[in-house]
């Protein structure tokens, strides 16, 4: 394989942001791949930034005990259901089962929340 600027020159690598071959010329180290260009560089870093940042926030939600979103989806799901059931109680009106039922899917939807973000921060 030869180096993608340079024809001649064999490629000693491959450009981890767009692909392409590098030759010793070419070839830019970061800290976390070989780029062939300033740009592509610059991508990288934005990579690592993304992936550190991501990394920083399963962090803080591991700390958690119950996560926000799981919170707000189950406060919704009592606030319909309570309001259905208020409907009913206080002004003797039949149970308004769209609500009911709204509240019963956030409360699922808070279930769910919960258990798919204990099984991804959970430790390896």
């Amino acid at each position: 394989m030869h180096c993608y600027t340079h024809r001649e020159a064999e490629a000693v690598g491959v450009c981890g942001i767009c692909g392409r071959a590098v030759c010793d010329t070419c070839a830019r180290l970061t800290p976390t791949k070989v780029t062939c260009s300033e740009a592509c560089a610059a991508d990288a870093a934005t990579q690592k930034s993304i992936i550190e940042f991501s990394q920083r926030s399963v962090t803080v939600t591991k700390s958690m005990r119950i996560p926000s979103t799981t919170i707000f989806t189950g406060g919704m799901g009592l606030v319909f259901i309570g309001w259905g059931a208020f409907e009913h109680v206080i002004h003797g009106r039949d149970f308004d089962w769209f609500i009911i039922v709204l509240g019963a899917l956030f409360l699922l939807a808070a279930a769910n929340t919960y258990r798919i973000t204990k099984k991804v921060t959970r430790e390896p």
